[in-house]
């Protein structure tokens, strides 16, 4: 990005700045000064701390944590200058003079990044909840104005309306995304398009299970490897055995494993119920 200067509005007389030494400071020292901030708990460089941070709770786990409520190592962990994963990040994004893509590269090329406790921490924001219905399950094949209106209603009211964050802060996320309203409206969108699609006709199950099993008729027409290929495929961390074990007799519906295949009677109808079944489990509100 560039600045323009203009002479005409620059105040010339002596000026402070975020208690900077009194001066007749041009716009790039009051750069400097703000570049140049240390956040003093931590002796890091106070603007890649805050932009590291924003960058780790975007792409690996939001929650901020509690001080008062956890142990300091605890603490530690969570989405805070005090986490030395942020702590290391905002040291590169200083030794590469402030690259947000040095500071990527070293996060998704992470251990941490892969690590079992951060991945599928994040809860679904409402958008990217209908986003994950509609794309995930192909439902989408035309634009519908009344997706908008979904993501919306998704997002309750108060601090959570669509387009209306509270501050410059944005949404708290997170926990925040879910409630007693939100998630029964979840439910309702699932209802609604898995069934239908958002054109009116019939979604092809049978189709998406043999898409999400690559047209390996061995997969999908045993009912417990396309289920567990559906849960690979929607879900970002894995199923108890016993909730597979559910899917499965879902999709059997009182057939045995042998007898059943996708041509198998009524199977369209038991994969939709399995799905409809899927994504109401608590891991498909995770990202």
């Amino acid at each position: 990005a560039t600045a323009d200067f203009h002479s005409n509005f620059f105040d010339s007389g002596s000026k402070t700045f975020l208690l900077a030494t009194p001066g007749n400071l041009a716009y790039t020292d009051v750069v400097d000064i703000i570049f140049n901030q240390v956040d003093v708990p931590t002796q890091k460089n106070k603007v890649a701390l805050f932009i590291c941070t924003k960058l780790y709770g975007y792409f690996v786990y939001d929650d901020a944590g509690d001080p008062a409520t956890m142990t300091q190592v605890e603490y530690n962990r969570y989405c805070n200058p005090t986490n030395p994963i942020i702590q290391g990040m905002a040291d590169t994004f200083v030794a590469n003079s402030f690259s947000i893509k040095a500071v990527l590269r070293q996060l998704f090329l992470s251990q941490h990044f892969f690590d079992a406790n951060v991945v599928g921490a994040q809860i679904k924001s409402p958008l990217d909840f209908m986003m994950a219905v509609t794309r995930q399950l192909e439902v989408l094949t035309q634009a519908d104005a009344t997706l908008v209106t979904a993501v919306g209603n998704l997002c309750g009211s108060g601090l959570n309306q669509l387009n209306q964050p509270p501050n410059v802060k944005g949404f708290p996320g997170y926990h925040t995304w879910l409630s007693t309203a939100t998630l029964p409206s979840r439910y309702q969108i699932i209802d609604q398009y898995l069934p239908k699609g958002t054109t009116g006709g019939t979604v092809d199950t049978i189709a998406f299970v043999k898409l999400v099993c690559d047209n390996q008729s061995a997969t999908y027409d045993s009912a417990s490897t396309m289920v567990q290929a559906c849960v690979d495929f929607l879900l970002p961390i894995p199923l108890s055995a016993t909730d597979l074990s559910g899917l499965v007799d879902i999709v059997l519906n009182g057939a045995s494993e042998a007898e059943w295949s996708t041509s198998y009677g009524g199977a369209n109808l038991s994969i939709q119920n399995m799905l409809s079944t899927l994504l109401r489990f608590a891991e498909f509100q995770l990202s």
